[in-house]
């Protein structure tokens, strides 16, 4: 279950790295394309302890929510277990 309320939009992808910069989450996807996630406290740091668990190569889900476009922004991630 997700720690952010709200309805959300959950895709596939293979996760390569992410980097956090002044409490902006960064999650950068195996094709190289990046999504960001705002600095939202508690939520942002929940997902960052999440990313600190993947590894590059790693079966991802990722979630964007209120209808952002997920080419450009995320909010929470999970491993696929395959």
């Amino acid at each position: 279950m997700t720690h952010i309320r709200g309805p959300l939009e959950w895709w596939n992808a293979t996760f390569d790295s992410y980097k956090f910069v002044d409490g902006e989450l960064f999650l950068t996807l195996s094709d190289k394309t990046t999504r960001k996630m705002e600095n939202w406290d508690e939520d942002t740091e929940k997902t960052l302890e999440k990313l600190m668990k993947i590894k590059t190569g790693d079966a991802i889900s990722v979630a964007t929510w209120g209808g952002r476009k997920k080419t450009e922004w995320f909010c929470d991630v999970k491993k696929i277990d395959l």
